[in-house]
């Protein structure tokens, strides 16, 4: 899974008595934990909902997108990436939202007549679809409406002082609306929740679809970005190419675990930006659109299947956020000393100070073994048959010049 508000895995390693799995760092707690401190948060408004609400509703469509269903989507499940104040936000904290726990997730068919049957979920935020062992991914936007109400009025719209009353109540999917809390809310938040929690997940609004809902459009925030920051990206994702796969996995890496939030967050909103689907992807469609929307020229077919062809680097037919990010990202920053360190550490693995050929084929997934000589070879000014930090750096540090002259 790759999207900006998708908890990253890393690694996963094994042993004869564990599994070991490397995630993503995530310093800012709990959402809902969070906007009931004042002291952290200030003033919670329907504004500030609706941009959470959006990074969900985002990560959602991404998944559905990819065939996968979360099933036990809850406010325990809604990290906060960091505790960092941001000053788009007027001073308060930082609401850049991860979702986490897929532990009972599911691959599904699309438009498949089987549906899935087992009960996953969590009292409060469970649909009445799973609760009849009937239902399809369609449960992961019960449960978000759930969220959103509890978001605009502090409390759920299935009660009960047990999980059985609880349960009893949402099978009967029977919810208020007219409590004085809502007199606050707006007709387009309200109209969202209703589309969310519609007893039949077959009306029942798809995620792709509430992201087009007029309540985002009112009260989330835009994602306009500096016309010179994505001329700039863009302009670098033209040019960007990767001829060997030691450098794409280089890149790779250090895009997906050496850069730091600051260095993120502007590609990010560009990439938000240009994905007017939403699906956390960007296709040869969006990326025509944005190229022509900034330049002012469209974009031929010929020079856009050349981009394609060097940057989906999986095969998907669509560019994803870290391949987004490894294309268009400051060179300098990609390759300071201090990440191309780390990324030599990774296929370093005996800490001899040295890249050997049997590194580099188990870092590729055995890669074989005439290729592997090859990439050495391109690369191992001395000879020796291994490569230095010194030989690796040199190799990097030429891509980044290289794009930098607009030659790649």
């Amino acid at each position: 899974m790759d999207h900006p508000n998708i908890i990253k895995l890393y690694e996963i390693f094994e042993d004869k008595k564990y599994y070991y799995i490397i995630m993503e760092f995530l310093t800012g707690g709990e959402l809902f934990e969070k906007i009931t401190d004042e002291d952290f948060y200030g003033d919670f408004t329907e504004k500030d909902a609706a941009n959470i609400m959006q990074q969900v509703f985002r990560g959602i469509n991404y998944c559905h997108t990819s065939n996968v269903v979360h099933r036990d989507l809850k406010p325990e499940n809604l990290l906060l990436e960091s505790n960092v104040t941001s000053e788009s936000l007027g001073g308060k904290k930082s609401m850049k939202i991860k979702i986490i726990d897929f532990g009972t997730s599911q691959l599904f068919t699309v438009g498949g007549k089987k549906k899935m049957e087992e009960r996953y979920g969590t009292p409060y935020y469970i649909a009445p679809d799973v609760l009849n062992k009937s239902y399809n991914e369609k449960c992961d936007i019960w449960s978000l409406g759930v969220i959103l109400y509890i978001l605009l009025v502090g409390y759920p719209p299935f009660n009960g002082s047990e999980d059985k009353k609880i349960i009893d109540a949402v099978k009967k999917g029977v919810y208020t609306l007219d409590e004085p809390e809502w007199d606050d809310v707006s007709g387009e938040a309200i109209d969202l929740v209703k589309k969310c929690l519609t007893y039949d997940p077959e009306k029942r609004v798809s995620a792709s679809e509430a992201l087009e809902h007029p309540w985002f459009k009112k009260f989330a925030k835009g994602e306009k970005v500096k016309k010179s920051l994505a001329s700039k990206a863009l302009h670098n994702l033209k040019n960007f190419r990767a001829e060997q796969k030691l450098k794409q996995a280089t890149l790779a890496f250090i895009v997906s675990q050496c850069l730091t939030k600051e260095e993120t967050d502007k590609m990010e909103e560009i990439f938000s930006a240009m994905d007017k689907n939403n699906d956390g992807m960007l296709s040869k469609e969006e990326i025509s659109e944005g190229y022509e929307e900034h330049f002012g020229i469209p974009i031929d077919d010929e020079e856009l299947d050349k981009i394609f062809s060097a940057i989906d680097t999986d095969g998907s037919g669509a560019i994803d956020y870290s391949e987004f990010l490894m294309a268009t990202m400051n060179e300098q920053q990609l390759m300071s000393k201090e990440k191309l360190k780390q990324a030599f550490k990774m296929f370093d693995k005996d800490n001899s100070g040295t890249i050997s050929k049997e590194e580099i084929r188990e870092a590729l997934g055995n890669l074989d073994e005439e290729v592997a000589d090859k990439m050495i070879s391109e690369v191992d000014d001395n000879g020796d048959g291994e490569i230095s930090f010194e030989e690796f750096e040199k190799m990097m540090n030429l891509v980044a010049s290289a794009k930098v002259d607009g030659k790649l």
